[in-house]
């Protein structure tokens, strides 16, 4: 199954060890919110989406980014993640 750029939003910002966990991942904090932004098949998103329950992060939000027709992947800014988060 192909790939998707994903935008996933959470409360806060993380703590050090909440980051590092997410460390193949763009991280960045804005307006009170932490976002992690990657690739992800459908395992992949699956996968993350456990790890942030596991890590009892508060979930605000989950959307699928188009990546621009002039884009490639992985320029977009994301990383293949998937099913080994």
């Amino acid at each position: 199954m192909p790939c998707s750029l994903y935008e996933i939003r959470v409360a806060g910002q993380l703590d050090t060890a909440a980051a590092a966990a997410f460390a193949d991942l763009s991280i960045t904090v804005s307006g009170g919110m932490t976002v992690l932004r990657g690739e992800f098949d459908q395992a992949g998103l699956h996968g993350l989406l456990e790890w942030i329950r596991a890590l009892d992060l508060d979930l605000v939000d989950v959307r699928r980014v188009r990546i621009p027709a002039t884009s490639q992947v992985g320029q977009a800014g994301g990383v293949s993640v998937r099913a080994h988060i």
